[in-house]
């Protein structure tokens, strides 16, 4: 049988003897590799009478695997190599799997298998399902997308992350995944298992830093916010000083919200834009509006909200007690005197205004209708009925409206008379004519009558009957 399985005078004595051992229940224990060998070398230069044919040597394993007497077991049948010329069970393949995965560092591709093993790559999938399978408890060797990998693997790659990060301070895991072909959340996963351990450091949002690193940029943000006397950009200004994009989301956030809490630095910080407002910048701007407000008896909401305060009309409210919260616009009573004067002009003059004229040009529509509700002026005159309020931001004086009555009635009187007595004249001609018509009428009936007796005259001639 051992010649028979010669083939080209080339011996598979290794994948043979396994053959041979676990499929023939052969017992090679406690005989020696090189009396095994001794064997080998007898046999191949032994003569033999009979010679087999390849094609008898394919019959006989053909009858031998029918018979059951090789490749019978479960997950152990007989494989013959792509060229046809070898035969190994398939618990050899997986030993022969194995070391390539260990040969090559740990991770070998399926597709890599067939030309390095010889055999078919269905066979090789097959025997790299089983062995992930069977080293599932320990974690050995895994089948991750048509890859096998090995823990050892993943040992050296979180030694060669550790060195790159201890020379560069910070590498990201979308940096690491691309560079050893992993997916993210693979790398992911196997960063954080050697966090810690193999490798000195820590992670966070996708970034992989150091202690010295994190100090590096903690004092780099401290610099700037320190620094800055109005508000600015946190992601500019840490570009140019070459802290990472990455860093910058994933750091910066909670350094500057550690460095307020620590009383550090005081300010306000914008994430979405990553904006931060000094502190002074806005006590200042606050002091500001203020004075603002003060010297001109009016601030718009807008410019508070502006310097960070989210309910400017209760901020106000809180400080000016008796002011005029308007629609878009905190006012004091200052503002009225000018209006106060015009409605007093109006009253004496007989006339009106558009009270929106003589408040400060900010005011809105919404802000006069507010504030006039709200004038004692404007409330006086309308109640001592010397005056009306119309579309909620005029004031029209009584002697105006009166005057108006006047001359509207004086011209509807003198319309109505003018169409009474042109209707009167349109009367009287139709009249007229309706008797004009009628004359006209008797008359031609007399005229009628005499030329019929004129008519009966010359019958009576004709006929000279009208003679007796």
């Amino acid at each position: 049988q051992n010649r028979a399985l010669r083939w080209r005078g080339r011996w598979r004595g290794d994948r043979l003897l396994d053959a041979m051992a676990d499929d023939m229940d052969v017992d090679v224990e406690g005989v020696s590799l090189e009396d095994l060998m001794a064997q080998l070398t007898t046999a191949q230069e032994t003569k033999s009478e009979a010679r087999l044919s390849e094609r008898n040597v394919v019959e006989l394993v053909q009858k031998l695997k029918e018979t059951g007497l090789i490749g019978a077991e479960e997950n152990n049948a007989l494989l013959h190599t792509v060229t046809g010329r070898e035969y190994l069970t398939e618990r050899k393949l997986r030993g022969e799997v194995k070391d390539q995965v260990d040969k090559l560092g740990g991770r070998v591709a399926l597709a890599e298998l067939p030309p390095l093993l010889d055999v078919d790559i269905v066979h090789c999938e097959k025997a790299a399902r089983l062995l992930a399978g069977e080293a599932r408890a320990t974690g050995e060797i895994k089948l991750i997308d048509g890859e096998l990998l090995t823990q050892r693997y993943f040992d050296d790659t979180g030694v060669e992350i550790n060195e790159t990060l201890q020379q560069r301070g910070h590498v990201t895991i979308g940096e690491m995944a691309k560079a050893y072909d992993l997916s993210a959340d693979l790398m992911t996963r196997t960063v954080e298992s050697k966090v810690g351990g193999v490798i000195e450091g820590e992670i966070r949002s996708g970034l992989v830093y150091t202690p010295t690193y994190i100090s590096r940029v903690r004092a780099i943000v401290r610099g700037v916010l320190r620094g800055a006397r109005s508000p600015v950009s946190l992601k500019a200004a840490c570009s140019r000083l070459r802290v990472h994009e990455v860093a910058l989301q994933a750091l910066v956030p909670t350094l500057v919200a550690e460095l307020v809490s620590r009383g550090e630095v005081s300010g306000t910080y914008q994430t979405g834009s990553s904006i931060w407002t000094p502190g002074s910048y806005g006590k200042r701007q606050e002091e500001e509006a203020l004075s603002f407000f003060k010297a001109n008896s009016y601030v718009e909401y807008e410019t508070l909200k502006r310097l960070g305060i989210q309910k400017p009309q209760a901020y106000l409210r809180e400080r000016y007690q008796e002011d005029f919260a308007l629609e878009t616009i905190f006012a004091s009573p200052s503002v009225l005197p000018p209006l106060d004067a015009a409605v007093d002009d109006c009253i004496s003059t007989g006339s009106y205004l558009d009270m929106g004229q003589h408040l400060p040009s900010p005011f809105t529509t919404g802000d006069v209708q507010d504030i006039v509700k709200l004038a004692p002026k404007v409330k006086q005159v309308v109640s001592s009925g010397a005056a009306l309020v119309l579309a909620e931001t005029c004031l029209v004086s009584k002697a105006f409206c009166e005057k108006c009555e006047a001359a509207v009635r004086e011209s509807v009187v003198g319309r109505a008379r003018e169409m009474l007595e042109k209707k009167k004249a349109a009367q009287a001609g139709d009249s007229k004519a309706a008797g004009a018509a009628k004359g006209k009428k008797g008359k031609g009936a007399s005229g009628e009558a005499a030329f019929a007796a004129e008519d009966d005259s010359d019958d009576d001639w004709d006929t000279g009957r009208g003679k007796k």
